[in-house]
């Protein structure tokens, strides 16, 4: 995660509650079940889309993170927006469980 200077990080925490609120979720940006990388979205001027047939937010899939448990989307690697051959899912989901393990 990149540092983000101290009033950059105060612009953001403004910005990320009121987002939060909104959304219902977390208020700390930081919360370990949290699937997106909140700051990097802030960095780039993104803010979630209201979905009228779900009834929820929705933020870009490019900032979601690595574990994120629907990254891979028939047969896309939503991040990335790549098609990915189930050989490849295998391994980069063995990776980020390898990651997870040695944390």
């Amino acid at each position: 995660m990149k540092k983000i200077r101290s009033n950059e990080e105060k612009e953001f925490r403004k910005w990320y509650t009121h987002w939060a609120t909104i959304m219902g979720i977390n208020l700390d940006p930081d919360f370990p079940e949290h699937f997106y990388d909140y700051r990097k979205a802030f960095r780039a001027g993104a803010n979630p889309k209201y979905d009228k047939a779900t009834g929820k937010y929705h933020w870009p899939s490019k900032f979601k993170k690595p574990k994120h448990p629907n990254r891979f989307i028939k047969g896309v690697d939503t991040i990335r927006n790549k098609s990915i051959s189930k050989i490849t899912k295998e391994k980069l989901s063995e990776k980020i469980e390898n990651r997870r393990i040695e944390a």
